[in-house]
């Protein structure tokens, strides 16, 4: 047990980490009543047209019941709607909302390139490609 230290856990570092980058993407897209989670899908959608649910959850990697829970809320907002076989579509008012969001996304992002450097973005890609 003495050896135990929780701080050096490595999913409460990685959890710590993902609050504060989500914080500052919703500073910038709080004004547009979409969450960082639906601002994803959104995205996803908008680069790849029409997706099944289960695209969707492997892209996004997200668990069926996260992805449901947002996709119905994007279908309730009017930015998205059902098609044929579960495939998911943006409206009009969804492509609109993304390029409406995505000066403000690409301000949090110039923040967060700002915040962690060349060497923490180099450190980025390095984690993600373990996966």
């Amino acid at each position: 047990m003495e050896n135990f230290n929780p701080q050096d856990c490595i999913a409460g570092k990685i959890s710590r980490l993902q609050r504060q980058i989500t914080h500052i993407f919703r500073k910038h897209i709080r004004s547009f009543g979409v969450t960082t989670s639906q601002l994803s899908l959104l995205f996803v959608l908008f680069k790849r047209t029409e997706l099944s649910q289960k695209e969707l959850a492997e892209i996004a990697v997200l668990e069926k019941s996260s992805l449901k829970r947002n996709i119905d809320l994007i279908i309730k907002n009017g930015w998205a709607e059902p098609g044929l076989g579960k495939k998911v579509s943006l409206t009009p008012s969804g492509k609109k909302l993304v390029i409406m969001v995505l000066p403000s996304w690409q301000q949090a992002m110039k923040t967060l390139e700002m915040q962690l450097g060349q060497d923490g973005l180099a450190a980025l890609k390095l984690l993600e490609s373990k996966f």
